[in-house]
């Protein structure tokens, strides 16, 4: 099974499923390459199961993310991304390189990741340094931790001593048209969706 001809729209990802012989077109309500995998995964597990590609690629429309995992909103002129629960360097990274493919300027909002042992400090820079490197043009953080990982992202990054800062600050570093990808404790998202952002 694999994946040909992928597309990343603003609500999910788009592409053709080659299975030996057969080819369908597919779609997955989530953003990123890894997504992609995983709904490979998925349709191969129908295909076990009996069902055809075709029915497992029409299967695939009906996910929905769980919690605040891969939700897009969008809000006013802006583009959000919702991926909150146990961010890990890995995660971080594919959320980089699937809000490299969006339109508009883009903005990685990341906090803290925990529980990754004596090369935290290590792990927070080097992704400060991937979302520079490829195609982030803003980067805002708040948490002990991520002071690494606005190091690493250099003069494109912004880090606010408390999360209700960041919140308050946002409305003037974000321009119409942005995607913001929000990799942050839950509690910067329900901000969010509590109405502590108000944007123009």
């Amino acid at each position: 099974m694999k994946a040909e001809d992928i597309k990343f729209l603003p609500d999910g990802s788009e592409f053709t499923a080659v299975c030996e012989n057969e080819s369908v077109k597919a779609f997955v309500p989530a953003v990123g390459i890894h997504n992609v995998y995983n709904a490979l995964c998925a349709m191969c597990v129908g295909k076990k199961m009996g069902f055809t590609l075709t029915e497992a690629a029409s299967a695939l429309k009906n996910f929905a993310p769980e919690g605040m995992r891969q939700n897009v909103r969008e809000v006013k002129s802006y583009t959000f991304i919702e991926d909150c629960y146990n961010a890990n360097p890995d995660s971080v990274k594919s959320g980089v390189d699937s809000l490299s493919k969006m339109d508009g300027r883009k903005v990685c909002i990341l906090g803290d990741m925990l529980e990754l042992g004596e090369e935290e400090g290590q792990m927070h820079y080097d992704c400060g340094k991937y979302a520079a490197e490829n195609g982030i043009s803003l980067v805002l953080c708040s948490g002990d931790l991520s002071k690494e990982i606005c190091r690493g992202a250099g003069d494109k990054a912004h880090w606010f001593e408390s999360r209700r800062e960041l919140i308050e600050a946002l409305p003037k570093l974000i321009n119409k048209g942005d995607s913001i990808r929000v990799r942050v404790a839950r509690s910067i998202a329900d901000m969010l969706s509590a109405g502590g952002l108000h944007v123009t």
